[in-house]
C-alpha cells in the first residue's frame, strides 16, 4: 500500500515495521521528515561503529541528546537495525531486510559482528530501555549502551 503512493521501499518497510501493520500510522512515519532525519543519523552512525575507536562511540551520546523526546523510536530502530544484520547474517535474503535502503552496509556489518555479539548487543538494547523506563539514570543507562555496541 505504501509503495503504490510512491514511498520509497526502504521507507515504507521501515515504517510499516513500526507502525506494527498499521497503514494510517505508517503513512504518518512516511511523511514525518524528524523521524526520516532521526533514522538516517542513527544508521549512519551504526555503520560506523567498526571504523570508530571506543571512545568516539561514546560520543554516539550525542544522538540521545538530539533526538530527546524520541527515545521510543531510537530504541526501535535500534532492534530492527540489529534484527536486519542477525536475519541477513542467517539468511543472505535480501528480501528479508526491513532496512532495504541500508542493505549494502548490513551486509558489510553482518561479517563485522558475530552472531553471538549481535545477540548480546540486541540483548543490552532491551535491557537498557526497560531500565530507562523505571528511570534509571539516562546518561549512565546510554553510555553502558554504546559500550556494548563496539
Amino acid at each position: 500500500e505504501l509503495a503504490r503512493r510512491g514511498v520509497d521501499t526502504g521507507r515504507a518497510a521501515i515504517a510499516a515495521a513500526f507502525a506494527q501493520g498499521s497503514i494510517g500510522q505508517a503513512l504518518k512515519l512516511c511523511e514525518d521528515e524528524s523521524f526520516e532525519e532521526m533514522r538516517q543519523e542513527l544508521f549512519k552512525f551504526l555503520s560506523q561503529i567498526p571504523q570508530l575507536s571506543q571512545l568516539e562511540v561514546m560520543k554516539g551520546a550525542q544522538l540521545w541528546d538530539q533526538f530527546k523526546g524520541e527515545q521510543e523510536a531510537l530504541f526501535s530502530l535500534l532492534l530492527i537495525w540489529y534484527r536486519d544484520i542477525l536475519v541477513y547474517q542467517e539468511t543472505r535474503d535480501p528480501a528479508q531486510i526491513l532496512c532495504a535502503d541500508q542493505l549494502e552496509t548490513i551486509a558489510s556489518m553482518a561479517s563485522y559482528y558475530e552472531n553471538r555479539k549481535l545477540i548480546q548487543i540486541t540483548d543490552k538494547v532491551l535491557d537498557i530501555h526497560k531500565k530507562l523506563k523505571a528511570n534509571a539514570n539516562a546518561a549512565l543507562a546510554i553510555d553502558c549502551l554504546l559500550m556494548e555496541l563496539k
